[in-house]
């Protein structure tokens, strides 16, 4: 049965893997593409709409460029060729999370994961997710979560919690040595009540 009687169509270039490939990863919303492993460099094979949009180039902008002519510095070049060799000698994917300064100026964290691809030219494929979001509210987190530890060390109170559903209150245990409550006992609103 042909392609387009069982209502499929594929991108321009037909059903060639790369037309594919290039359709898939224009769609998705993460930087992906293909490098190929020089002496002292990489070149972009491939990449996606999006990997072109993080250096403000056209889509297919990236594509037969290098590291350096990227714009990259030098301790940037040398630091993605580690992680690109350690995976094509392993010949095992590698995943990790690192910040990283385009040559517009924008800064961001990313997650990437990158595989080698088969074959005898060193070839490592790249999938990476924008975290900076992410990131930015985990930093957040930890710096509130450092502001509240240093008020609650400078009261010298507590942390407590009431749920008015199951009559249970939470003290943390600097609540519970301030108000004379063991450490085990159960506290209800009656517990509460009499200690405050």
């Amino acid at each position: 049965m042909a392609d387009q009687e069982r209502g499929r169509r594929w991108p321009d270039g037909g059903r060639s893997g790369e037309a594919l490939l290039k359709a898939m990863l224009d769609a998705a919303e993460v930087v992906a593409g293909v490098v190929e492993l020089l002496d002292d460099d990489y070149r972009i094979v491939v990449a996606n709409r999006s990997a072109s949009d993080l250096y403000s180039l056209p889509v297919g902008g990236l594509d037969g460029l290098t590291g350096r002519q990227q714009g990259l510095t030098e301790p940037q070049v040398a630091a993605r060729l580690a992680t690109l060799n350690a995976v094509w000698a392993a010949q095992e994917s590698r995943s990790g999370e690192y910040s990283f300064r385009f040559p517009t100026g924008r800064e961001g964290w990313f997650f990437g994961t990158y595989s080698p691809l088969p074959g005898p030219t060193p070839l490592v494929a790249f999938v990476i997710l924008d975290i900076t979001a992410r990131r930015e509210a985990q930093l957040q987190v930890e710096h509130q979560g450092a502001r509240l530890a240093l008020a609650l060390n400078v009261t010298g109170l507590g942390l407590w919690d009431f749920d008015f559903m199951a009559d249970r209150v939470d003290w943390d245990a600097r609540t519970r040595q301030l108000f004379g409550v063991g450490g085990d006992e159960p506290i209800d609103f009656a517990t509460y009540a009499a200690a405050v």
